[in-house]
């Protein structure tokens, strides 16, 4: 399994168009580069979708 794709999994659709510019001013300024950047970002956003998940799930199972 690659970490990088996994990470940049988290990066589709609209939060993948509006992070490119951001992920490429940091990554001239930084020593990272862009597809590390990328793939962390990235990774971060799948985890908090993955967590949004679990507690609508705990939600609703508490409701039934």
């Amino acid at each position: 399994m690659d970490v990088r794709r996994v990470g940049e999994a988290g990066l589709t659709g609209l939060r993948g168009r509006i992070l490119t510019p951001v992920v490429r001013l940091v990554s001239r300024r930084t020593p990272l580069d862009e597809r590390s950047l990328r793939a962390a970002l990235g990774a971060v956003f799948l985890i908090l979708a993955v967590r949004t998940l679990v507690a609508a799930g705990r939600e609703a199972r508490r409701a039934a």
